[in-house]
């Protein structure tokens, strides 16, 4: 029997494209139905096609047509827009971001009303003036994206003793090892690493550069504890942990460790970072 029906539902507009044809398909995140597809159709002048813009939130209303798995959005209803968010570029680079990771990573593995939660906190943070710097937003909404996954790594033990990396770590600075999928203290960093580690965090042997397609997995991150002190604090708090973050703390160094997790959560290269 064939399955045709018309339902609501609350919804972020990620991203919209063309298809083949020429029509435009819509990407929506919804608490319960998870990522949608859907058809917007109406000329270039058309209302809908206005409202279903990308970083748009609201109650979409929608046709699906089970036996067909067809879906046409019907009309949307525009609760919040970001319009302070979208007119700088850098927020909308971060936001264009957040949207890939959560397409490509399926919502964080199903998490869809937990990662919409995020997600919108993320954009309302970016909309208010002033705002915290949109990297350092970009890098709490993927830590905790990262953390839903359940990649994050070990932030207190070194995975290569066990022991607490604070206490092993006396000029406050770890590495991140991708080969070990973990953090290395400074003493078992001296006695595998110590040539890498003496270059410093700004050395291109250490960080990561982040505008390369491609991770090496060779390279290793270095990270101040007052970094990953940080992001602890971003893992209880959200995105109040930014309230007392200055500029001057959105560093390559945690920029580095939080794109390549988000990458590897992703299974590839995420484009919006490099593009």
């Amino acid at each position: 029997m064939t399955d045709e029906r018309n339902f609501s539902t609350e919804a972020l507009i990620l991203r919209s494209r063309e298809s083949p044809s020429g029509d435009r398909i819509a990407t929506l995140l919804t608490p319960l139905r998870g990522l949608v597809d859907a058809f917007v159709f109406g000329g270039g002048k058309s209302a809908l096609r206005a409202a279903a813009s990308p970083f748009v939130y609201g109650t979409a209303y929608l046709y699906q047509d089970g036996a067909k798995n067809y879906r046409k959005l019907t009309d949307f209803s525009i609760t919040e827009s970001f319009s302070s968010m979208r007119q700088q570029y850098e927020s909308l680079w971060a936001a264009s971001v957040m949207a890939e990771f959560i397409v490509r990573t399926q919502s964080c593995g199903g998490e869809h009303a937990a990662v919409l939660k995020t997600v919108l906190s993320a954009l309302r943070l970016m909309d208010q003036e002033p705002s915290p710097p949109p990297k350092l937003t970009l890098a709490a909404f993927l830590w905790q994206g990262v953390s839903l996954i359940g990649l994050k790594p070990d932030t207190e033990h070194c995975v290569i003793c066990g022991l607490p990396l604070a206490e092993r770590s006396q000029s406050r600075r770890i590495l991140y090892a991708p080969s070990d999928d973990g953090f290395l203290c400074e003493h078992c960093t001296k006695a595998a690493l110590e040539p890498a580690f003496s270059r410093g965090p700004a050395s291109q042997a250490v960080t990561a550069k982040l505008d390369e397609p491609e991770y090496r997995e060779h390279e290793r991150i270095s990270l101040s504890l007052d970094g990953l002190f940080w992001l602890n604090q971003v893992s209880e708090r959200g995105f109040s942990a930014l309230e007392t973050a200055s500029t001057s703390f959105v560093s390559d160094e945690i920029a580095s460790l939080v794109f390549y997790l988000a990458k590897k959560a992703a299974e590839g290269t995420l484009l919006s970072l490099i593009g």
